[in-house]
């Protein structure tokens, strides 16, 4: 029996969609997905604790042939590790969208002690500056909804 022979990158990109999608081995549970719309997704198939699953790499032509292997073979060597890739990958993405939002609220505004005991607030291009005693004012009501939100 010969060897079965995978598809070359121009008789990836010559896929016609159908009505239905429909799927292509790649080697090594590495499949190409072809959706009704046109778009060609690359999606790798493993088993992890007894269930089947699979991994969405990404769509061609971003990801080359070559680039969709190498990123399987990590994902298989994380299987082996114990390590679920889709888990792994969901827990990368909220760890990254945790790091934007803090980001973005350490960004809303600034902080700044006058020379005089005041308190500037900066955002953007507008600033509001506090006397000393509404700055005194400020602490002591956010120091009420701190004890406040304690004992609640």
């Amino acid at each position: 029996m010969f060897p079965k022979k995978y598809l070359t990158d121009k008789e990836i990109i010559a896929l016609k969609p159908k009505t239905k999608p429909y799927k292509i081995g790649m080697g090594k549970s590495l499949v190409i997905y072809v959706r009704p719309n046109g778009k060609i997704y690359w999606r790798g198939r493993y088993r992890f604790e007894g269930k089947e699953t699979t991994i969405s790499i990404g769509t061609h032509p971003e990801i080359s042939i070559s680039e969709a292997h190498e990123y399987f073979d990590n994902a298989k060597k994380m299987i082996r590790l114990g390590i679920n890739p889709n888990a792994a990958l969901r827990e990368e993405k909220r760890e990254i969208r945790e790091e934007l939002k803090n980001r973005k609220v350490e960004s809303m505004f600034k902080l700044d002690l006058a020379e005089d005991g005041g308190l500037i607030i900066s955002r953007n291009s507008k600033t509001l500056s506090l006397t000393p005693k509404q700055t005194e004012a400020l602490k002591s009501f956010l120091k009420i909804l701190t004890i406040g939100g304690n004992n609640e």
